[in-house]
Formats: structure tokens, C-alpha cells, sequence
């Protein structure tokens, strides 16, 4: 099954050429060079409405993955997931213990649960949403 996207309008095609050529005639043309947020916000409307990424490489001359990467910037971030304490672990001896999974996949055992306090879980999910959010 192929997805049918709609046409931008030609005013949008003849936008994201001009701003770039104008953008191309002011700056000396390199590798890895810094892009204003206003033409990268072209890109992801452009995107948006249905323009194709290979249409706007052949318009703009930005790589491929330049346009792919920043339509990627313009996307939310997930929301981090919640944090999930269960019961005892299948591991338990005789004292109640906390087992804690994160949603990144690392688990804590803590052989205590008297251990397991409000500040405790506090730093881990301070911790475990850096991590996520740095992904």
C-alpha cells in the first residue's frame, strides 16, 4: 500500500527556494553548516504539508539526513513513562524486599523494603527521566 501524500501549495515551494537561495548567496556554501531556526522551521512546515524530503533536497540542497533530522527536532518527546514498583521479588528470602523496574530496563533490588523512602524514589525518577530525555 502506498501513502498518497497531498501537494504543497507552489507558494511553499517557491518560499523554502527563495529563503534558500537567498540563504545560499549570503553564506559561503560548507560541510556542517549552522542553519537559522527560521529556515529549519520552513523545512518541518514544508515537511508537514506534504512535500516530499527528496523534492525538498533537489530544491534546497540540504542532505537527506539534515531534513530527516530536523523533522525529528520538531516532534515532541515522549512523555517518560511511569516508574513501577512491584512486590517482592521472585529472588525474596524471608524479609520483604523491593524489586524496580525502569522503563529504560535496569532493575534495582532493594533486600529491605523499609529502605525503600519517598526521597529514594524521588532521585531514581529524577535519575531514570534524565536518562530518557537524553536519549
Amino acid at each position: 500500500m502506498k501513502i498518497v501524500r497531498s501537494q504543497p501549495s507552489t507558494d511553499l515551494r517557491s518560499e523554502v527556494k527563495r529563503r534558500f537561495s537567498e540563504f545560499n548567496l549570503s553564506s559561503r556554501p560548507s560541510k556542517g553548516r549552522i542553519y537559522p531556526e527560521d529556515l529549519r522551521e520552513l523545512v518541518r512546515e514544508a515537511i508537514k504539508q506534504g512535500m516530499e524530503p527528496s523534492a525538498l533536497h533537489q530544491l534546497t540542497g540540504l542532505s537527506r539526513s539534515a531534513i530527516h533530522s530536523w523533522t525529528k527536532v520538531g516532534q515532541k518527546s515522549k512523555k517518560p513513562r511511569r516508574l513501577e514498583v512491584t512486590g517482592p521479588s521472585p529472588l525474596a528470602v524471608k524479609t520483604p524486599s523491593a524489586f524496580i523496574r525502569f522503563p529504560s530496563g535496569i532493575s534495582i533490588e532493594l533486600p529491605d523494603i523499609g529502605t525503600l523512602t519517598c526521597d529514594l524514589l524521588t532521585a531514581l525518577s529524577k535519575a531514570e527521566v534524565a536518562n530518557v530525555a537524553s536519549r
